[in-house]
């Protein structure tokens, strides 16, 4: 378990790493209020691979110390990635309106083409009306407030269909049909950032409930391997990492994973129990072809006709020694 979750670690890693960079766009406009989960994603899957190292190497030498290290740094991780996930819920229509007005703001202070664009806002607002097709927050209307072209109906080139200098500038109000994109880039901005949320939440569930079954396991087989030192003879502790083992992996195959640490008071009976289950696995199979030779039987005579007295032959009669006595 801790070898898979190790891997997921990774793979979490590498996702959230994607999610990451692909909203590098978004931030100038939006400063960093909701691009910090898949960071924090990143960081507990960083954890994550560290603890499925821990806990391989615990088990592999049998460190008591390192599984509870492992079981109690899996708890912290699962509570503080849960109430990330709520918070990010909660919150997410607050800081979708507080991103509105703050985008808002930045089209009124808006540098134009050549003015000194600090936040790069000028860059990523170009960006982002030329890969969603869309002008302006809510409408393209908003560019008109901006400081450096007030009461012009004055747009950024990115806002026309066919890009050419100084394309912005020569609409009309009320001429945009063809000309411009017309509808604004806050929806699609949002449904993009809530699309990502959802892959960064669906990652999140996805390792915080490996996290509770590896915690689980972890805690299980600690427990089993506590018990097994205590009823073990001095002479057989050295083996009880392997009768563990053995066990684990024969109550796996009867789906009672959870409850292996009940069934560990057999190991004083193992070699029964392994030729009993066994003994069983060899059964199966022959009542099954019990099973299927009373049902051939039975199609069997019902498609034959039932044989009358002439068409019975009788068997020849044989004595001993061809009939001679003597």
């Amino acid at each position: 378990m801790s070898s898979t979750y190790m891997a997921l670690g990774f793979a979490v890693v590498v996702c959230s790493w994607w999610l990451h960079i692909k909203s590098i766009d978004y931030r100038p406009l939006m400063k960093n209020q909701i691009f910090t989960a898949p960071v924090v994603l990143i960081i507990s899957a960083k954890f994550s691979m560290l603890l499925g190292a821990i806990g391989c190497i615990g088990a592999w030498f049998e460190k008591k110390i390192l599984l509870f290290i492992y079981i109690i740094t899996m708890i912290i991780i699962f509570v503080a990635l849960l109430l990330g996930v709520v918070f990010v819920i909660a919150f997410n229509e607050r800081v979708a309106m507080t991103a509105r007005k703050e985008l808002l703001e930045n089209i009124r202070q808006y540098p134009g083409d050549e003015g000194v664009d600090e936040n790069n806002f000028r860059k990523t607002m170009n960006s982002i009306q030329k890969r969603f097709h869309c002008c302006g927050v809510d409408q393209y209307q908003d560019w008109f407030n901006a400081d450096i072209w007030i009461g012009q109906p004055y747009v950024p080139d990115s806002c026309c269909i066919e890009e050419i200098n100084g394309c912005g500038k020569q609409i009309a109000a009320n001429e945009t049909y063809g000309l411009i994109y017309t509808n604004g880039c806050f929806n699609m901005i949002q449904m993009e950032i809530n699309r990502n949320l959802m892959i960064v939440g669906i990652l999140a569930f996805v390792l915080v409930f490996v996290e509770v079954i590896s915690a689980f396991s972890g805690y299980q087989g600690s427990l089993t391997m506590s018990m097994m030192t205590k009823w073990l003879e001095p002479y057989e502790r050295s083996n009880a990492f392997t009768f563990v083992t053995e066990i684990n992996t024969i109550m796996t195959t009867f789906g009672t994973t959870f409850f292996t640490w009940v069934y560990a008071r057999t190991v004083l009976n193992y070699r029964n129990l392994t030729f009993l289950l066994g003994a069983g696995l060899c059964i199966i199979p022959t009542i099954l072809n019990l099973c299927l030779a009373l049902i051939t039987r039975k199609i069997s005579e019902e498609d034959l006709p039932p044989l009358s007295e002439t068409d019975v032959e009788p068997a020849p009669l044989r004595l001993p020694n061809n009939g001679v006595y003597g």
